[in-house]
């Protein structure tokens, strides 16, 4: 049942749409203003068809049609009646003009008097188990009412005729502030320019009986004068000429004049006018044109700068040495004029007149230069004095002092140059020199002897004696050191069994002089020597490190160092002995021999000791001892170095029966 009634409740959708009429219209030969309306018609629906008639009141002149048709099928599946539109002339032969199946436009002239029947049909497709229709639209825009227009050789006046839809005969037009005239042609003037809403009212009888008809447009009025004036410049220093064009348009047929007021009290006539401002100021230029009894008026600001004198000027040099050429130029940059420039420089006491000036300063001091402008043309006219400082300086001085040794050992001999340079003159230098070790000189280039070792600042004065207080300074430095010291040491041996008695000796080289070599031997073992070559034994085994240091005893701080290296060792003892016989029956007589020797020693003194392993020892080289008991005796002999503490030993077995 619901299904039912979705297929039933099918409306159809007619939309007739009627633009608003729109136009706007220019003054010039005879002219139209179309007025036109617009119609807008959809079916939808499996079937629905639509008819229209264009225009909708036979017109009594020729229209043209403006129309556009859209089909939009929607992915419909099966077709049994296709959707269409067309376009028919009627009357007793209606013909066929325009027909289509798919999206179209175009245009066509419908003559005076006839209309044409416009048909759209949705068609019938089926689309699952329902029939629907194509969706089809139709916009159809054409002239409902024509106004022609016509501009008269008075501001403002307009003739008008309007053609509409025919059996329109009574006709008002309506201007606007309850002003009107009747009839479909009327002459109008209008009371001022730009857009002026016009009603047009028709009343008659049409194919649709009785009917009124109002139609709506916009007319616009051009000005009477269009000005397009061209002021240039529009400001500038004096003097200022200013042209003035009025770049007038006028319309209508009309004459326009002009009067241009400068603001100064001048005023000139004509559409161009040339004028110089002589004074500065603000001026409020007004251009008045008069066309008929009506005035426009348009203003500017002129802005009239006083006349400027950029001088540019130049001073070279503004300081420097006596004596010193002072030169001076202006170009001078005039905004604004005409000009005729002055110039008068002072300086030092003297007036110069002239674009240009030299001058040559002799004595030192501080000079100032003015300058001073005038206009001959423009006497009233203050151009400020201008002003600069010249600094004349004495004769600069200029000290790099030299030295031909500057740092050596004492007796350092150095000979000292000023190095002096001097720009500007006259000069009469006098030279001071201060060594720093109390030593004093005044000649240009001294020769000076150092003869204390340190840090000294040779400082230098120069002054002139034509300029009191002209001087200059410099300090060079100077270092003096003590004399040199370089020390050879050298060892008999390097190595050897001990006691080790070594022979030192000491080479010393001396750059310099006066100085007195301190020694001072330092054996590593808590002993020292003060002698040069000194003499030493060394008791102890290993590496012996050895100082040797010296000192000036004049300039104590100065020390040179040196090292050696002394290596030593114990020497090896050795033992040869003999025991015999080593067994038999008690009472058992064993004679023992023993021999010593000692690395490094001829005749060493040797201690021996022999322990027969019974109770009894005995001493010395060869010995003969009894064993009254039987047993096994274990017979030892000991060498020993009492001096070293060295020490070795051989032990036999004995076994008395």
């Amino acid at each position: 049942m619901k299904k039912l009634c979705r297929f039933a409740l099918v409306l159809l959708l007619v939309s007739l749409c009627i633009g608003n009429n729109r136009s706007v219209g220019s003054a010039g030969n005879d002219r139209q203003i179309d007025l036109a309306r617009e119609i807008r018609a959809t079916v939808d629906q499996a079937g629905q068809k639509r008819e229209l008639l264009i225009p909708v009141e036979p017109l009594d002149f020729d229209t043209d049609l403006k129309w556009d048709f859209t089909i939009i099928k929607r992915g419909l599946s099966v077709e049994k009646q296709p959707a269409y539109f067309t376009i028919e002339e009627t009357g007793p032969r209606p013909k066929l003009l325009q027909k289509g199946s798919a999206t179209a436009s175009g245009s066509m002239t419908i003559p005076k008097g006839t209309q044409y029947k416009i048909t759209i049909a949705a068609g019938e497709y089926t689309r699952l188990l329902a029939k629907t229709g194509a969706k089809v639209e139709a916009k159809l825009k054409y002239s409902e009412a024509l106004v022609k227009y016509a501009q008269k050789d008075q501001p403002y006046l307009y003739d008008f005729e309007i053609r509409g839809p025919a059996g329109l005969e009574d006709w008002r037009w309506e201007w606007g502030a309850n002003r009107t005239s009747d009839g479909s042609r009327v002459t109008h003037q209008f009371e001022r320019d730009g857009k002026n809403p016009v009603v047009v009212t028709g009343k008659g009888r049409t194919s649709a009986g009785e009917t009124t008809r109002k139609f709506y447009f916009e007319f616009e009025v051009p000005p009477l004068i269009v000005l397009n004036p061209k002021i240039d410049p529009t400001g500038g220093p004096v003097e200022l000429t200013v042209t003035a064009q009025a770049n007038a348009v006028v319309n209508y047929g009309q004459k326009a004049s002009y009067l241009w007021n400068f603001g100064d009290g001048v005023e000139l006539s004509g559409p161009e006018a040339k004028y110089t401002y002589t004074k500065p100021g603000n001026y409020l230029l007004t251009l008045t044109a008069t066309v008929d009894q009506y005035k426009f008026q348009k203003s500017w600001l002129l802005e009239v700068a006083p006349l400027t004198v950029n001088l540019n000027k130049v001073i070279t040099p503004t300081g420097g040495p006596v004596p010193l050429e002072v030169k001076g130029s202006v170009t001078p940059k005039v905004s604004g004029g005409p000009t005729q420039l002055r110039f008068t420089w002072t300086i030092a006491g003297e007036t110069i007149s002239g674009a240009s000036f030299t001058k040559k300063i002799t004595e030192p001091g501080e000079y100032q230069v003015v300058l001073k402008t005038s206009d001959q043309l423009h006497p009233e006219m203050a151009i400020p004095d201008e002003y600069v400082i010249i600094q004349a300086l004495p004769p600069q001085i200029t000290l790099t002092p030299m030295v031909s040794l500057a740092k050596g050992v004492i007796p350092l001999h150095a000979a000292f140059d000023p190095g002096v340079k001097v720009e500007g003159s006259p000069v009469d230098l006098v030279y001071y020199w201060d060594f720093g070790d109390g030593e004093i000189s005044n000649l240009e280039k001294p020769q000076h002897v150092y003869k204390k070792p340190g840090d000294y600042q040779a400082r230098l004065t120069v002054s002139d004696r034509l300029h009191p207080g002209n001087l200059a300074t410099a300090t060079i430095p100077v270092a003096v050191l003590p004399p040199e010291l370089k020390v050879n040491a050298s060892a008999g041996v390097t190595k050897g069994l001990i006691p080790l008695t070594v022979n030192f000796n000491a080479q010393v080289g001396i750059t310099g002089s006066p100085c007195e070599p301190l020694y001072i031997w330092d054996f590593g073992d808590g002993t020292v020597s003060y002698e040069q070559n000194p003499v030493h034994t060394f008791r102890r085994e290993g590496l012996q490190t050895i100082s040797l240091e010296v000192k000036d005893r004049i300039n104590p701080d100065n020390v040179v160092k040196t090292t050696l290296e002394i290596e030593t060792r114990l020497p090896e003892l050795r033992l040869t002995a003999s025991l015999t016989p080593t067994t038999g029956p008690a009472p058992l007589t064993v004679q023992g021999q023993a021999w010593g020797e000692k690395e490094g020693a001829s005749n060493p003194n040797l201690k021996y000791t022999w322990d027969f392993g019974d109770g009894e020892r005995a001493e010395g080289l060869d010995q003969r001892h009894v064993y009254q008991k039987k047993g096994t005796y274990q017979v030892t002999v000991t060498v020993e170095d009492p001096e070293l503490g060295l020490r070795k030993e051989e032990s036999f077995k004995v076994t008395v029966k």
